[in-house]
């Protein structure tokens, strides 16, 4: 479970896949010429395996199903987001094999499918999870340009790159590929100007911590405190004309007016 957008509307949104959510999301295999095959009694006794909650039967029957249709994506996909769904479980058994599973599972989907989109985040979860920030941040930028999930790859990696990371750790190359990307998200994404104060946020508090940039701006304001500080105002009071609601507009002008760079010099 995340929170995510808080500053887009005010409210906190959260996303949580359940078990019976992506049972219902599954694709189903092809049909095959194999009249006789009993993989289609495996396939529905995983969803309804996956649908009550048993992911551990669920796991086995798709795993059957793999074996017996090993060039068809949908059984991989169902592989996959079981074991990843219990990874999530405080009791899970074998952690190990099951990361190891849903990493082969979403690598071999992804590098077979690039428009399988949902592989390339799942191969991405799995990386970072293990400490792989790079290679997590690798995999999404492999999503097309043209790809309408495009935009929301460049919005993991942001976070991939700065989020939950100790200052210490984050160097101004990180920043400035943070700033890049959000840069070249469209003017239509939402989350835009949230990203950008995300970002300038953790970039004052690098300065703050005693580091020394270069010169060259970040999103046209000067890599200092006090361009930092305007260009963290500027992106809050444009977030507060954008929101729907009183309170939330209140909220943002004063976080503007608390950040906003001293008059004097």
């Amino acid at each position: 479970m995340q929170r995510t957008d808080v500053f887009v509307d005010g409210r906190p949104h959260t996303v949580q896949l359940s078990a019976r959510d992506v049972a219902r999301a599954l694709p189903t295999p092809a049909p095959t010429e194999d009249r006789e095959s009993d993989w289609r009694m495996d396939w529905d006794d995983g969803i309804s395996a996956l649908d009550s909650g048993n992911l551990r039967a669920a796991l086995k029957c798709f795993e059957r199903v793999v074996a017996a249709l090993p060039g068809e994506a949908a059984p991989k996909v169902a592989s996959a987001a079981t074991a990843e769904l219990m990874l999530e479980t405080d009791d899970a058994r074998n952690a190990e094999r099951l990361r190891r599973s849903c990493e082969r599972y979403y690598r071999t989907l992804w590098r077979t499918d690039h428009s399988m989109v949902s592989a390339a985040f799942g191969l991405a979860r799995q990386l970072a999870a293990r400490g792989d920030r790079p290679g997590a941040i690798e995999v999404l930028d492999q999503v097309p340009l043209t790809s309408r999930h495009y935009g929301e790859a460049q919005l993991t990696s942001v976070v991939m790159l700065l989020y939950g990371r100790a200052i210490a750790e984050i160097t101004e190359d990180d920043l400035r590929d943070a700033a890049r990307r959000v840069g070249h998200l469209t003017e239509t994404e939402p989350r835009a100007l949230q990203m950008r104060a995300l970002v300038l946020g953790i970039a004052l508090d690098w300065i703050r911590s005693g580091a020394t940039p270069a010169a060259e701006p970040i999103f046209g304001h000067s890599f200092d405190q006090r361009g930092l500080r305007a260009g963290i105002e500027e992106a809050l009071r444009e977030l507060a004309r954008h929101s729907p609601r009183r309170r939330h507009r209140y909220t943002l002008v004063d976080l503007a007016n608390s950040i906003r760079p001293p008059s004097w010099k």
